[in-house]
């Protein structure tokens, strides 16, 4: 079983996908789980780098990982905080509290002396 037909089983009928790298695969509905490869490739290329031995290379690659992870799922989790503050109704305050503006029968001119 080859990409091309496990990502045309997934597909929808109406989406043939024929075409790698011109025609984007059909992944609109899955693109998170996209991160999972994506930090593990990042942590176990970095890794390889900074590391003096391979040996330790899949201890510190897997730590990283998770360390990627969690830090991806907080900042997710703070830009959905902050985006549900920003869109809550702002309240007003009732009527008793505010206070009356002044009108020009109650205004005093300034002096002129």
């Amino acid at each position: 079983m080859t990409v091309l037909t496990l990502l045309a089983d997934i597909a929808p009928d109406t989406y043939a996908y024929t075409r790698p790298f011109i025609q984007p695969a059909p992944l609109w509905d899955h693109w998170p789980w996209l991160l999972l490869p994506l930090a593990l490739g990042i942590s176990i290329v970095y890794k390889c780098v900074k590391c003096d031995r391979m040996a330790r290379v899949p201890k510190e690659a897997g730590e990283l990982f998770l360390i990627i992870l969690l830090v991806m799922a907080a900042a997710g989790a703070g830009l959905v905080g902050l985006v549900k503050f920003l869109e809550r109704e702002p309240t007003r305050p009732s009527q008793s509290r505010l206070i009356a503006p002044a009108t020009p029968a109650t205004r005093t001119a300034p002096s002129t002396t």
